[in-house]
């Protein structure tokens, strides 16, 4: 009886996933790797890729490429996406700060904001079951 009890409590409290598809739009090269960052919390987003809830990194290709996440936790979720060309780790700016490397967020419509975008600009609902999000690269340099 109290094992039945605890599996309950335990199920209770245990989180949906989604397993999420993220499709990489218009990458103008295929030099370096695409980090790939699912946020689940404003915190940190999007430059502290330490703190995302999920991250993956995979060689670039120009054009578009696909990138699928299993486990993503369910509920309010954003995802952003750098292409880090020269392969160093590091989100590269121009001196006055705009990047030089191809950025996205996950945002249903354009994104017309003058600086890094918030967490609301990029949220979207994920739910059970497998779901695609579409980000569309933007660069400025």
């Amino acid at each position: 009886m109290l094992l039945t009890l605890l599996l309950a409590a335990a199920t209770a409290h245990a989180t949906d996933t989604t397993e999420l598809t993220v499709v990489v739009d218009g990458l103008r090269n295929g030099d370096g790797v695409v980090h790939v960052a699912v946020w689940t919390s404003p915190d940190g987003f999007p430059g502290e890729g330490h703190r995302a809830t999920v991250t993956r990194s995979v060689q670039a290709a120009a054009g578009r490429l696909t990138v699928t996440i299993p486990d993503v936790p369910t509920g309010p979720a954003a995802v952003s996406v750098l292409h880090d060309e020269d392969e160093d780790g590091e989100f590269a700016t121009s001196l006055i700060g705009l990047p030089k490397e191809g950025v996205g967020i996950s945002s249903t419509g354009d994104y017309k904001r003058l600086g890094p975008p918030r967490f609301q600009d990029a949220v979207q609902t994920l739910t059970a079951g497998a779901q695609t999000l579409t980000v569309k690269m933007m660069y400025l340099l």
